[in-house]
């Protein structure tokens, strides 16, 4: 899977998920996802949905392999599409939510 963002050509790193609910509210289901690389000014700009509005709901890493929600990368995510995250702390976003490997062996 590729970055959706335009003249991306790096592999995506995570989907980006909107879900809608039946007639009922109940069940919700995915109505449009769009995928990310892990460059953070990529992953902001397609967090912004034109048809759908709002905030995603979840974000997941690894689209294809294995869905795992990352909560706190969504919430930064969210604060960035407020402004409340200023452009320097943009750049650390992925580093925060979504550490790499060889990191997260040292953190026991």
């Amino acid at each position: 899977m590729k970055c959706s963002y335009d003249g991306c050509e790096k592999k995506a790193r995570y989907c980006i998920e909107w879900w809608g609910l039946n007639q009922h509210g109940k069940n919700p289901i995915v109505v449009d996802e769009s995928y990310s690389c892990t460059n953070p000014h990529h992953l902001i700009e397609l967090s912004h949905n034109p048809n759908l509005g709002g905030y995603p709901d979840e974000i997941n890493i690894e689209p294809g392999l294995y869905e795992e929600p990352l909560p706190d990368l969504l919430e930064l995510v969210k604060q960035a599409m407020d402004e409340e995250l200023k452009l320097d702390t943009i750049e650390n976003i992925v580093m925060i939510s979504d550490p790499p490997k060889e990191q997260q062996a040292f953190a026991f």
